[in-house]
């Protein structure tokens, strides 16, 4: 999970560096976005689980880690979609 949003983060940012050679703005999606309220959030609830008011937190962040690796492979072929439409246009 981790290689596939690292992955993505670094893909993109370099996307939007040859982009902006070209004089072509790729602007953040709002799906990009969401995908970092999630990461942010999985992150919380999987700190949290070490046992915090007796309760596992352990699913409740893998669960959000999961949607954050949907939403972050949803968006990064989104990037590339309105990459590809911005140069053959």
């Amino acid at each position: 999970m981790v290689v596939v949003i690292v992955g993505r983060e670094i893909a993109i940012t370099g996307l939007r560096g040859i982009a902006v050679t070209q004089g072509i703005i790729i602007s953040a999606s709002r799906l990009g976005k969401y995908k970092t309220v999630f990461e942010g959030t999985s992150i919380f609830f999987l700190i949290l689980d070490g046992g915090y008011l007796s309760l596992d937190f352990h699913p409740v962040g893998m669960v959000f880690l999961w949607i954050a690796l949907v939403v972050a492979v949803i968006s990064g072929a989104d990037y590339f979609r309105k990459y590809l439409k911005s140069i053959i246009v």
